[in-house]
């Protein structure tokens, strides 16, 4: 149980940071009526900034042409696509620019599900106009959250063949990367004209775990959690105390034979920790095994504040550290018994006075 629930807390950090990933498109998204290139000096300015990438975002936007219903909304991102993907290497968000080009008569762009890569020329709208699009690749990562936990499928198109074709566009989005004290920086004081929002993607998780539910969810955690250890605890105390007779009267015998007082806990380790040791690796196999059976019939999405069905992932660390944590106690116990075994008499044992 206690791997399970550090499975489940592990699961609920990673999708809650992959969610804010998911509703920012960086570490930090500031959104204005439009981004001018002063206003992209001023953001690489701020000491600990990385990278900052401008795009036009555009919601509401649609692809006409697509087999199946034809018509498909989506939200189109105008950008540089290498610098963007650079600028997101490593983090949840993180795909390979390859594949997005094409001209101003066919852009070729990367999109996300449920588009699907084809050969056939469709339309995507744009601030109005309709380009001619073929899509080269699926990339998960594009998806992007919404206030009303579901994605949005995305079309990213090549900054230079879009303005090419419509020069009038403009930048009205800024995907900054840096330090969370450049970030925190920015956010409270954008160093953008126009800018209408700006988004945290730390704040917007730090938001989302202060909410109510989640609090109570991670509450009930610990609780379960220190329930598990203490009733882990309770069965190893049990087990050491039901055992411990016969596991005196062997030591006597021992010392009798002539084993010394500081080997006496040796024999105690090979009596109990073997049974000790398949019983901790049974129940920590349970709780590896558990969140890959139990991941459809748990939505933590409300806990994470992204998409529904986010992913259940085993914490192998979470799971080595349930494991010694009791195989340690079992030691220690092991040795504190052995310790109270060297002060009984082994003339009262050869007296039969030993129960």
């Amino acid at each position: 149980m206690a791997t399970f629930l550090a499975s489940l807390s592990a699961s609920i950090d990673q999708g809650r940071a992959a969610a804010a990933y998911q509703a920012t498109g960086a570490d930090l998204r500031v959104d204005a009526v439009r981004v001018d290139p002063g206003d992209l000096d001023a953001l690489r300015a701020v000491p600990g900034v990385r990278s900052v990438v401008p795009a036009l975002v555009s919601t509401g936007e649609r692809v006409t042409g697509r087999a199946g219903s034809g018509v498909q909304a989506v939200t189109v991102i105008g950008v540089d696509v290498p610098a963007y993907a650079a600028s997101l290497a490593g983090t949840p968000l993180a795909f390979s620019p390859s594949g997005a080009g094409g001209s101003v008569d066919a852009l070729t762009g990367l999109t996300s599900e449920p588009l699907r890569p084809g050969t056939s020329l469709l339309e995507v709208r744009v601030n109005g106009d309709f380009r001619k699009l073929t899509t080269t690749r699926v990339v998960p990562a594009l998806r992007r959250a919404t206030t009303t936990a579901t994605t949005v499928p995305v079309v990213m198109l090549p900054w230079a063949e879009l303005l090419a074709g419509q020069p009038y566009l403009q930048p009205n989005t800024a995907f900054v990367t840096g330090t969370p004290e450049a970030m925190a920086r920015i956010a409270a004081d954008p160093p953008v004209g126009l800018a209408e929002r700006v988004i945290d993607r730390r704040a917007l998780a730090a938001h989302t775990a202060g909410q109510a539910l989640p609090t109570l969810v991670r509450g009930l955690g610990i609780a379960g959690f220190a329930l598990a250890g203490l009733f882990s605890v309770l069965a190893l105390g049990v087990t050491l105390a039901r055992t411990r007779p016969e596991r005196v009267d062997a030591l006597m015998r021992m010392r009798v034979l002539g084993l010394r007082r500081r080997r006496d806990w040796l024999l105690g380790a090979l009596e109990v920790v073997p049974a000790a040791c398949a019983a901790i690796l049974a129940g920590v196999a349970i709780g590896i095994v558990l969140p890959g059976v139990m991941a459809k019939a748990i939505d933590l999405g409300p806990f994470v504040g992204g998409t529904p069905h986010p992913p259940v992932h085993t914490s192998w660390l979470g799971a080595l550290l349930v494991a010694a944590a009791l195989l340690l106690l079992t030691l220690l116990a092991v040795i504190v018994d052995g310790i109270r075994t060297r002060s009984r008499s082994l003339a009262a044992h050869l007296r039969g006075d030993h129960r």
